[in-house]
């Protein structure tokens, strides 16, 4: 999700309520954007380099920046997907041996509980 440049107050407070954020700035207006994101892209241009300084990536050209976002979200979507499915494959395996429990003592324990 990229965040908007803004020249309105209160920018930051507005953008620390969204999650997954990434800011790109190319300003000392953006300062403030950049480091509230969770990554930070600071373009060096004509208006300066503090966004560089602030950011955590840093592109000479806005036309550098395509190769970064590709590449970085395949490899943020490559991660959740492998999280996903080690998640999963976890909540299997305990609904498994639950089912096997059951099946092997659930008529005993149904016995003996209704002798008590």
């Amino acid at each position: 999700m990229l965040s908007c440049v803004s020249e309105i107050e209160g920018t930051s407070n507005k953008i620390s309520k969204a999650r997954n954020r990434e800011a790109i700035g190319d300003g000392a207006n953006d300062v403030g954007m950049i480091q509230e994101a969770d990554i930070g892209v600071g373009i060096s241009g004509v208006e300066g380099m503090q966004a560089v300084m602030a950011s955590d990536f840093s592109a000479a050209q806005i036309c550098l920046l395509e190769r970064l976002l590709v590449v970085h979200g395949h490899w943020c979507y490559k991660r959740i997907a492998q999280m996903v499915i080690k998640r999963d494959l976890c909540a299997l395996m305990v609904h498994f041996l639950v089912f096997l429990m059951h099946g092997i003592f659930g008529f005993r324990f149904a016995i003996y509980s209704t002798r008590i």
